[in-house]
């Protein structure tokens, strides 16, 4: 029983040394000390320890008030490398991180939409690629699905010499690759985000709505997520247009038709009004039950169609119709820097390959 519990200490003592680095990222062993309450010894113990593994470098030297030198310590930029798979229905691409969590390399796997089968022989042949062309080894896989995408579309067949099932893209490439995977989705991180910077939003009952080719729909109350469909924080509520016959100015597979997009050919072309109106008048359908439902405050869109000046306009006007006598929520346009998603990954993944045995 002794033993392990030191063993425990020493694992819990350790994980606090890396998360001080990763916070501070760069000190010398005496402030190592004095911020983890460590007694030197045990700091110097664990480092050389560190510094062994190659978790840790010594990056320079620095003068202390005393005049004494003193090796400053950081992470070590080349332990390993980290990789985030971003995928976009028409773009999906790897990008590779160093510990430090600059970017060192991006690689293109396609430029149209992957099933989930080929996202993982396509993940597993660049990854191999990479550490064979003498890349840093990879220790960890961020999956991270963008715009209105959902794990639920990317189910494998993976077969083993026993037997064959269909599992999870997620799964699939932790028992190829034989790393931990992280997995996120932009619809997760953008209400957390969205919330974390609106405080009068995180009192409320809010909603964030992603529309593409289909529409996903986040809960929070007062400021926390709500789990939704099997426990899941996002749900895709599509199916609450039932066969209106509504659908086609919202739903648009890559946005056709809408800003930034090549227009249908004059004779066939659908005047934007009719095209807004429509797609304002399918999304009051679907919102309409959840204002009732969660009662919600403040609803925040985003999606291709949004870019369109007149929609937001169009769509609170419609909300408000179909749910008079109660009270309308608040309609908001929600900005997604996706950058930031990438980088907000990475940090988990960082996370958990440095802090978890």
């Amino acid at each position: 029983m002794k033993k392990n519990t030191l063993k425990d200490m020493k694992s819990e003592n350790r994980r606090l040394l890396i998360k001080t680095l990763v916070e501070k990222k760069s000190l010398a062993r005496i402030e190592l000390a004095q911020i983890t309450n460590l007694s030197p010894s045990t700091v110097s113990s664990l480092v050389s320890e560190l510094l062994d593994q190659g978790l840790f470098a010594e990056t320079g030297v620095s003068s202390s008030t005393g005049g004494r030198k003193r090796t400053e310590l950081s992470l070590n930029k080349d332990f390993a490398a980290l990789a985030i798979l971003e995928v976009r229905r028409n773009r999906t691409v790897i990008r590779i991180f160093d510990m430090l969590l600059n970017e060192k390399d991006s690689m293109v796997l396609s430029n149209r939409y992957l099933t989930g089968d080929e996202l993982l022989a396509g993940a597993v042949e660049t990854l191999s690629a990479y550490t064979a062309g003498g890349g840093m080894p990879v220790t960890g896989l961020g999956l991270l699905f963008q715009e209105d995408m959902t794990e639920t579309e990317f189910s494998v067949m993976y077969s083993t010499s026993l037997s064959s099932d269909t599992i999870s893209l997620r799964d699939a490439l932790t028992m190829s690759l034989h790393i931990p995977v992280v997995e996120d989705y932009s619809q997760c991180f953008s209400i957390t985000h969205v919330l974390s910077g609106n405080a009068a939003a995180s009192k409320g009952s809010t909603a964030f709505i992603t529309i593409g080719s289909q529409i996903l729909a986040s809960i929070a109350l007062d400021g926390v997520p709500v789990s939704l469909k099997e426990g899941r924080k996002v749900m895709n509520i599509t199916p609450l247009l039932g066969n209106s016959g509504t659908s086609e100015g919202l739903l648009a597979d890559g946005g056709e038709g809408f800003p930034g997009k090549s227009r249908a050919k004059p004779g066939n072309a659908t005047p934007i009004g009719e095209t807004v109106r429509s797609a304002a008048q399918a999304l009051a359908a679907v919102l309409k039950p959840l204002c009732v439902f969660f009662q919600l405050d403040t609803v925040f869109l985003s999606g291709r169609i949004c870019e369109i000046p007149e929609f937001k306009k169009a769509a609170e006007k419609m909300l408000c119709r179909q749910l008079r006598p109660l009270p309308s929520p608040k309609i908001q346009l929600a900005e997604i820097n996706t950058g930031m998603l990438v980088n907000n990954l990475a940090v988990s993944l960082q996370n958990k390959i440095l802090l978890s045995e």
